[in-house]
């Protein structure tokens, strides 16, 4: 890759030094002549050192200009690496960081002032978690109700809705943790391309008994565009990763339990799951009145017998459930959570 004068400026006068907050910086699908924007101006001791780890996928292609604070300047630790996965991607660039405190980006988002020293606060305050914020999206009119649930969830729901189509409760560009949280986990999925790595580390981070925790402010710009790695994941693929857990985690416990909604998406759910817990579907219950008191017979080619689940009004049902419906009435988006009273 080629620099300029310019573009090699910042990065001549860097002293190299171990940090205390590494901030990992994803360039994939980053639109040319990327300007790596960052207002943030930590509120740490001169002795807290911020490095930055910049993973590129198109290294011939991708101009990069990095333009940091003055204040940051001597406290920058630089280095850019090329490689074409993200799991891949951002494991090398956290490996040859030194910081204590991992800090996670994507190149097209736009850190706001007090982001590091918040979450570096609330990082000391709970070791063993996963930090995330709110977030403005830009241009601010696209994924609104996708913003509106993530920036409302309370802490019992960081936990509750994991099973959400939205994905992690905490989104990906917010995250900052201990480097201990990283190790613990293992790093990211390296399978590559439609894999949606950030999920497989929030479930794996979960199953560490890790924590979760918001600074509810909103501490990132969150760009949309058409080409995010997001949109080549297989919703399949996410779907199944839900299913699996959702049954490892939580279906295994139960004797029995109901489905909420008799309709397209608890009908999905329940093709979805693997006869031992399809045998375990007490009843589907619904609001529709036209449907209560009829039976759901899944049809399953060359099966001599099937069941009949009763289909039932939600106020005759009994817990736990497993709910079926959408989030917001006018979303596309569905989701899928266990609750237990």
């Amino acid at each position: 890759m080629d620099w300029t004068a310019d573009d090699r400026e910042i990065v001549d006068r860097i002293q190299l030094a171990p940090s205390m907050v590494s901030v990992i910086y994803l360039f994939l699908l980053a639109r040319k002549d990327t300007l790596v924007g960052c207002e943030a101006t930590p509120h740490l001791s001169p002795s807290h050192k911020i490095g930055f780890r910049l993973a590129l996928d198109r290294a011939k292609s991708l101009k990069i200009r990095v333009k940091m604070a003055p204040s940051m300047g001597r406290s920058l630790d630089s280095s850019m690496n090329h490689y074409l996965l993200v799991g891949y991607s951002k494991n090398q660039a956290v490996n040859q960081s030194s910081g204590n405190y991992l800090c996670f980006q994507d190149v097209d988002d736009l850190m706001l002032p007090d982001r590091i020293s918040e979450q570096f606060q609330a990082a000391e305050k709970h070791p063993n978690a996963i930090i995330g914020s709110n977030f403005e999206r830009l241009p601010k009119d696209s994924t609104v109700r996708f913003t509106r649930w993530a920036n409302s969830l309370k802490e019992e729901q960081l936990y509750r809705q994991i099973y959400t189509s939205h994905g992690p409760t905490l989104i990906m560009p917010t995250w900052f943790c201990d480097r201990k949280v990283f190790e613990r986990v293992g790093g990211f999925n390296e399978s590559g391309k439609g894999t949606p790595e950030d999920l497989i580390f929030f479930y794996r981070h979960l199953d560490h008994d890790g924590q979760l925790f918001k600074v509810p402010r909103c501490l990132l710009v969150y760009r949309y565009h058409p080409g995010a790695t997001t949109f080549s994941i297989d919703e399949k693929t996410i779907w199944n990763i839900r299913i699996k857990r959702l049954q490892e985690k939580v279906l295994i416990d139960w004797l029995s339990f109901t489905i909420w909604n008799a309709g397209k998406q608890g009908r999905h759910f329940y093709k979805s799951l693997e006869p031992l817990f399809q045998e375990k579907v007490a009843a589907f219950c619904d609001v529709d009145v036209k449907k209560v008191g009829k039976y759901y017979a899944p049809y399953e080619k060359g099966a001599k017998n099937y069941p009949k689940i009763p289909i039932i009004h939600f106020k005759d049902s009994t817990p736990p459930l497993i709910i079926c419906v959408k989030l917001v009435r006018t979303n596309k988006i569905s989701f899928v959570t266990g609750t237990k009273h």
